[in-house]
């Protein structure tokens, strides 16, 4: 069966929607948000589907830098103090 000019079109809008629905998805999920750095790899892996989000680069936000290290001293009775260390990263 051959399509119709319009029922192309009505596919290739609805694909169109679609990505556009999920990529607002992404940028507003409460947890786990798109960031910057994320489109940035988004678009040099696959330019032709996501460059037309480009304009999104500068409304958001980048990833955020790894936390401080959390330092704790232990002690222990009759010992000298240890000191431990830990690294805390956010992603």
């Amino acid at each position: 069966m051959t399509l119709t000019q319009a029922q192309i079109y009505e596919i290739e809008r609805r694909k169109i929607a679609s990505l556009n629905e999920v990529f607002m998805d992404l940028i507003n999920h409460p947890t786990n948000p798109l960031t910057r750095e994320d489109l940035q790899a988004l678009i040099a892996k696959r330019p032709e589907r996501y460059g037309r989000f480009s304009g999104f680069l500068d409304k958001l936000p980048s990833r955020p830098a790894p936390g401080p290290d959390l330092v704790c001293w232990e002690h222990q009775a009759n010992r000298e103090p240890v000191r431990l260390s830990f690294s805390i990263k956010v992603f």
